[in-house]
Order: C-alpha cells, then structure tokens, then sequence
C-alpha cells in the first residue's frame, strides 16, 4: 500500500501530459513539453517560458522574432499536437 501512495506524489504525477507545441515560424520550430497544468483552450493565450523547451540557437532566434511581437495563442490541438498562432486570444 505505501508503494502505491509513493507513484501517487511521485513528482511524474504532476505532469497531465506531453504535448509538442508548434510555434507559427518558417520553418517552423517545434518542441516537446511536460504539462504540469491544464492545457488552455483554444483561443487562449499559451504562457510559457519558452526558452525553457527551446535549446537550439537557431530555432530560438526564430521563435524570439515572433515572440518579441505578439502573444502565442493556441489555434487548435490534434491529438498531442499543439498549433500557435500569433494573436490576440478569442479572435
């Protein structure tokens, strides 16, 4: 029973899933990230710490150019796929 207790507040529980988000670039930069949250809706703005998740140089150039702009707000998810738009949210 304390086995089970132990998987239950091990730190991998508070991951609810991992999606790989798709930032609205060319090309385009994608990469893998552990929620430890609900995902937003669609419409809503994704707040993250994307330099975070983004170790390659050159993709982060690419992904600072758009985020130096505008706010990245989901536009739809397929399955574990996150797809961002630049925007304002709801529009």
């Amino acid at each position: 029973m304390n086995e089970d207790f132990d998987k239950m507040t091990s730190m991998e529980d508070d991951v609810v899933a991992k999606v790989i988000i798709h930032m609205p670039t060319d090309p385009e930069v994608s990469f893998e990230c552990p929620l430890m949250f609900k995902l937003p809706e669609v419409g809503q703005v994704l707040d993250l710490v994307y330099e975070n998740f983004i170790t390659d140089p050159d993709e982060w150039e690419r992904a600072l150019s758009t985020l130096e702009n505008d706010v990245m707000v989901i536009d739809r998810i397929e399955g574990d796929h996150v797809y961002l738009r630049e925007g304002n949210p709801d529009e």
